[in-house]
């Protein structure tokens, strides 16, 4: 995904109506072994998605709804949208998806559907900010969609390494640094380290503060992200992340 996919995602749709979330269903080409897929797509959404405990994660809806989690009759499994490999990652997922039971392939529920997803992602080519998205995504839909609280700290983990290195390096654009600062700062403070979690906050308070000066593309993001820090002040170590979820 391009630079701040949920950044743009919520700008985009800030303006839409607040109505329920509704699915239709598409076909797409099953990557592994070509045939129809049938998958569900959004129909319709509001703003209000925006607002929801996932914001803690920066991962938004559709990819936290159990219909965002796509399956196929191969065992192929991925978040909505993202069902591309190329010859390289195909025939890994072919030699993982080979290695399981017909029922471990065909499996349905969210919590199978998330364990290939999770091991189909370590076998795809992926650079290390949507690495870093992905773990994010899994980490929330496997704490709030499948009941695996122990699979999701281990996906935040992988995340805020990735995330903090990029930070130390520091030439991350704009959003991507608001939004980094923000998530690391909430799996820190989830993780009890509320010391680095108040020094990322002050890093971000401050960048915040500049984006909102300028006044330019990120003013928007700057501005949503300031509604959500004192609410991230609430998150307790242990548990769920979203403070508001509990």
């Amino acid at each position: 995904m391009s630079q701040g996919r949920g950044i743009l995602l919520a700008l985009a749709w800030i303006t839409a109506p607040a109505a329920a979330t509704t699915w239709a269903e598409t076909s797409i080409v099953d990557p592994v072994d070509g045939a129809p897929c049938n998958v569900a797509t959004p129909a319709s959404m509001g703003s209000y998605v925006y607002e929801w405990p996932e914001k803690y994660d920066q991962v938004f809806f559709p990819v936290t709804a159990e219909p965002g989690i796509w399956a196929c009759a191969s065992g192929f499994a991925s978040v909505i949208g993202d069902a591309a490999l190329s010859p390289a990652e195909r025939e890994r997922a072919i030699g993982y998806l080979a290695a399981l039971s017909a029922p471990e392939r065909q499996a349905r529920d969210i919590d199978s559907r998330l364990r290939r997803a999770a091991a189909l992602y370590l076998l795809r080519d992926l650079d290390t900010e949507r690495r870093a998205l992905i773990h994010r995504i899994l980490a929330y839909d496997f704490e709030n969609l499948a009941n695996q609280p122990g699979l999701a700290r281990d996906h935040r983990q992988a995340a805020l390494r990735i995330m903090l290195d990029r930070l130390a390096v520091g030439d991350l654009p704009a959003g991507r640094h608001m939004e980094y600062l923000f998530v690391s700062a909430a799996y820190l403070r989830e993780q009890g380290d509320l010391q680095r979690s108040d020094r990322l906050l002050a890093q971000l308070q401050l960048q915040l503060q500049r984006e909102n000066a300028a006044d330019g593309g990120q003013a928007g993001y700057a501005a949503y992200l300031a509604g959500l820090v004192p609410q991230l002040l609430r998150i307790a170590p242990g548990g769920r992340l979203a403070p508001d979820a509990d």
